[in-house]
This record gives C-alpha cells, sequence and structure tokens, in this order.
C-alpha cells in the first residue's frame, strides 16, 4: 500500500487481492504510523477515497493492442506492481468502499483475554457490550463507531462487571456489601 505511488509513503499493507468481473478488489490494514493514522482518517472522512494501480503489461509487444483510429490502448494482460490510495484517481469507479474500525470484535476479545478474562468470558463480555451498546451487526462490521468513544465506553462497562462479579463472589461466600 503507497501513498500516491510514493514507495516511500507506506500507510499501510494490502492483505488481499482478488478480481472478479467487477475489477480488481483489494483489502488491507492501515500501520500505527502517523502516515497510517493520518491516511486512514482522511479516507474514513471521505476526503481521500481513490485508490490506483501502478502495472505494467506481461509481455508488451502481446498484451498492449493500440486503436490508431481511436487514439485507445487496450491491455491484455498486464502485472499489478503496487496499489496506492491517491486524492484523484484516474478511474473515478477506483475507490475506498469500506473502512472498518481499528476496534473490532476480535481485538475487543483480545484486549478482554490479555486483562485476564476467559476466552469464554472475553468473547460473552464483548458481545453483552455491543449488545447493551445499542449497536446492530452491521454497525459492528464497518466500524462505525468512533473508536476512542467506543474504548471509553467499554472501559466502563469492564469496570461495572468487574464491580458486579467482585459483588456476586462476594455474595456467595455470605458477606455483605454495604
Amino acid at each position: 500500500m503507497y501513498w500516491a505511488h510514493r514507495g516511500d509513503q507506506v500507510p499501510g499493507r494490502w492483505e488481499g487481492a482478488k478480481e472478479d468481473g467487477n475489477g480488481l478488489f483489494v483489502s488491507g490494514e492501515f500501520a500505527d504510523t502517523s502516515l497510517g493514522r493520518d491516511t486512514r482518517t482522511l479516507v474514513k472522512m471521505g476526503a481521500v477515497t481513490g485508490l490506483s494501480i501502478g502495472w505494467r503489461p506481461v509481455d508488451f509487444h502481446k498484451d498492449v493492442e493500440y486503436d490508431e483510429k481511436s487514439g485507445t490502448r487496450r491491455i491484455l494482460r498486464a502485472m499489478v506492481a503496487e496499489v496506492s490510495i491517491v486524492p484523484l484517481p484516474m478511474n473515478a469507479d477506483a475507490t475506498v468502499t469500506a473502512v472498518k474500525s481499528m476496534v473490532s470484535p476480535r481485538y475487543l476479545e483480545r484486549a478482554a483475554r490479555d486483562a485476564g478474562w476467559s476466552s469464554r468470558e472475553a468473547k460473552s463480555l464483548v458481545s453483552e457490550f455491543l449488545d447493551r451498546d445499542g449497536r446492530d451487526d452491521e454497525t459492528r462490521r464497518d466500524g462505525s463507531a468512533d473508536d476512542t468513544q467506543l474504548i471509553k465506553r467499554l472501559a466502563a462497562f469492564s469496570d461495572e462487571i468487574a464491580a458486579a462479579t467482585v459483588y456476586e463472589k462476594v455474595n456467595s461466600l455470605g458477606a455483605k456489601i454495604a
């Protein structure tokens, strides 16, 4: 992943690419660097949404046809060298279609496990939080919630669950909490 075809400006990495009847589809991840965060912010807010490929024909003599009459060339076979995020793509249809949240349910579950919750408890905690947070499955997948606010709400919810767990354990021992 390059910024505007500049090999020295790498805001992240592409994790997958596939071609279908509509064209080339790529998916990737922004790096946790200033360029990665800045690019993600610009893409998420819609200020920059273009994609552009750097390519070369596999065999220039066999894989490129030029129509003198119309002045157009047709690429029959090409090798994609890189895919860039650009402000103004040559092809207006080459755009970023979605930006997922950096805080995914999987990320939250991993954080809960790192904090000492079992895998089952972490999944249950995150599921309960997301349900209580009032967001449907589609919103969870596309990450439309602001990550900072989501983390703050999760932290408060986690404290609440921890307090409830302590309360339940103390009650199970027959003690009273005033």
